[in-house]
């Protein structure tokens, strides 16, 4: 099996410790309970500690698509786009990197 080669991606910060409510339950984006990064979702609701999907992420992410939560933007995940001044290229914020794996 090959080794795995460390890879520089881009990140818009708005991902990183994303916090909003649905309803009654707190829908986080980027924390993990284990207190690592994974860039996940989670929810306080008991349908996600079972099933690890519930519909409060569902309505999150739909607010993602639509623009009216962070923005979201993830190199590895979206694929390359254009980086000017820094910025994120779909909401223009700050940006940050790391290092994954390939």
């Amino acid at each position: 099996m090959p080794d795995l080669i460390s890879q520089s991606f881009a990140y818009c910060l708005s991902v990183e410790n994303f916090v909003t409510t649905v309803g009654e339950y707190t829908v986080r984006h980027g924390l993990s309970v284990f207190g690592d990064y994974q860039y996940d979702y989670h929810c306080t609701c008991k349908g996600f500690k079972f099933r690890r999907k519930c519909k409060h992420i569902e309505e999150v992410k739909l607010r993602v698509d639509t623009g009216t939560a962070f923005c979201g933007w993830d190199e590895f995940i979206d694929g390359e786009a254009l980086i000017t001044d820094g910025c994120c290229p779909k909401c223009h914020g700050p940006i940050s990197s790391r290092l994954v794996g390939v």
